[in-house]
């Protein structure tokens, strides 16, 4: 290779290496190519931040993966009492930290009171706590198969809830199948203030999975988790309210889980693991799963196998970042309600096959960049759509969709403000109409048929011709309903009569 051509390809090269910087949203502009490597340690991935321990905090011990052992390092408030209660599964030593060595038989709790004034004044930290750091250590010839560091266990002098002050725990146990850090519906501690989890090793459980479902739930204050990528975990509550967690490294979902409310309120979650579900009979939920997850744009969720989820409500609730609808065999769903309400960004939409549908109450409401409603399959098992489009502001148009037994229409469209088109939604079984399309100041087409319940197209711009065709629409049976069409401009050279003469009262 000529100088030349070798100086052409370096150029390229760095031409390349610039263009790749800024693709993860870095500027590089004029920056010299000697200082390109401060460019690349500036990445963050998806825009996370790294998470930056705390540098006061004591240090934590060196463990290998190969050893069987757990440090946690935990707050000692000023306070009284300052309570810790966890369990290990084979006889175990514990060395609290302040002294004090402690022996405990297999499954035993371990309970101990820190005591502020009797704490290593040396440790104080700004946000006021001392600290201590507890090491958990195998009896001879003992293996370390389980660790629950919270749970129904309770402190001997505990008659209610207290908080496992846990900031940081690190666990080396190769041969566990199960580790449990805040188990859901926890009755005495919880680890709500636990900041990091680091697991080294752990066993296989691929059915039930090492980490059971809730394992992480509550962590309030839960900033990184580290293990390895081919730990098992059930998905069911697994993150659910760790609010302040910003990504979530892969792990594999165990066989006989669920996925309902695994993400459940991460409100900061910007990068989640991709996951595979195929569904297991008895384990079909997905609801609540992305709940509020309100800066993830993508999901990364596959759905697999034969068996099909049977529950999506709220499952997207408040991801008011989300743009692209995910596409999923929504076909053995009964209850979709909400599944996409609150998402505010949502805007590219896919057909949704909801045949087995009961309810679709409040689905896409508030879907605020919804210009045009999905094409939805439904049949007559669907009874429930109250709310199902409200306040979808920028929503034009509704494709018709099988409405025959749904009893409830109650805000169906209220507040759809730039609604023109809502489709001829047969609504002769509905005993629920109230506001239908309330505040639809653009409605100029379409409507309900077949109903005989007292309903308003008020204050809609709805023609002449298009309120003949409501009227027509209506039961034939309409003695003491009334019909509003106030405020329409038709209503000044509409046909009520074709109203009146089935027994109705058009106000208007």
């Amino acid at each position: 290779m000529t100088i030349s051509s070798q100086l052409i390809a370096v150029q390229a090269a760095k031409t390349a290496i610039k263009a790749s910087i800024e693709a993860k949203g870095v500027t590089v502009g004029t920056t010299a190519f000697a200082d390109y490597a401060a460019k690349i340690d500036s990445i963050t991935s998806s825009g996370v931040t790294p998470y930056s321990r705390p540098t006061e905090w004591l240090t934590m011990p060196a463990i290998d993966a190969t050893e069987q052992k757990i440090a946690m390092l935990v707050a000692v408030y000023d306070i009284a009492p300052n309570w810790v209660v966890f369990s290990v599964t084979g006889a175990y030593t514990v060395d609290w930290g302040d002294g004090t060595v402690e022996n405990f038989a297999s499954a035993a709790n371990a309970s101990h009171t820190y005591v502020y004034a009797n704490s290593d004044s040396a440790t104080t930290t700004t946000r006021g706590y001392r600290q201590a750091l507890i090491t958990v250590t195998m009896q001879a010839g003992q293996t370390l198969t389980a660790f629950a560091a919270c749970g129904s266990a309770r402190h001997p002098a505990s008659i209610a809830a207290h908080i496992n002050p846990y900031l940081d725990i690190v666990i080396s146990a190769p041969s566990a199948t199960s580790i449990n850090i805040n188990a859901f519906g926890i009755i005495y501690g919880n680890a709500m203030l636990c900041e990091r989890v680091e697991i080294k090793s752990c066993g296989s459980s691929p059915a039930a999975g090492v980490l059971p479902g809730s394992c992480f739930s509550g962590i309030k204050e839960l900033r990184e988790v580290i293990y390895p990528a081919t730990i098992t975990a059930n998905g069911s509550a697994l993150f659910s309210g760790c609010n302040q967690i910003e990504t979530i490294p892969p792990f594999i979902l165990a066989t006989t889980g669920s996925i309902n409310s695994i993400f459940n309120g991460c409100f900061m979650l910007t990068n989640n693991p991709a996951i595979t579900w195929t569904p297991q009979t008895g384990s079909t939920l997905a609801s609540q799963s992305f709940q509020n997850c309100g800066k993830l744009t993508d999901p990364k969720l596959t759905i697999a196998g034969s068996v099909k989820v049977t529950n999506t409500s709220g499952m997207f609730t408040g991801c008011a970042a989300l743009v692209t609808m995910p596409s999923y065999d929504l076909s053995a769903v009964t209850d979709a309600s909400s599944m996409f309400s609150n998402c505010y960004a949502l805007r590219n939409v896919v057909p949704l096959n909801l045949s087995a549908a009961t309810t679709l109450a409040s689905m896409f409401s508030s879907c605020f960049a919804m210009e045009v409603a999905p094409v939805l399959t439904t049949t007559s098992a669907l009874l429930n759509i109250s709310s199902m489009f409200t306040t979808c502001v920028s929503l034009t148009r509704v494709p018709n969709f099988f409405t025959n037994n749904v009893t409830n229409f109650g805000t169906t469209f209220s507040g759809c403000a730039a609604l023109m088109d809502a489709g001829s939604l047969d609504a002769r079984a509905a005993t629920a109409l109230s506001t239908t399309f309330g505040t639809c100041a653009n409605l100029a087409k379409g409507g309900l048929v077949g109903t005989n319940n007292n309903h308003s197209y008020a204050a809609c711009r709805l023609s002449g011709t298009e309120l003949n065709t409501i009227y027509t629409n209506l039961s034939a049976t309409g003695t003491s309903k009334s019909i509003t069409v106030t405020g329409n401009y038709g209503a000044a050279t509409d046909t009520p009569t074709i109203a009146t003469a089935k027994s109705w009262t058009v106000i208007g």
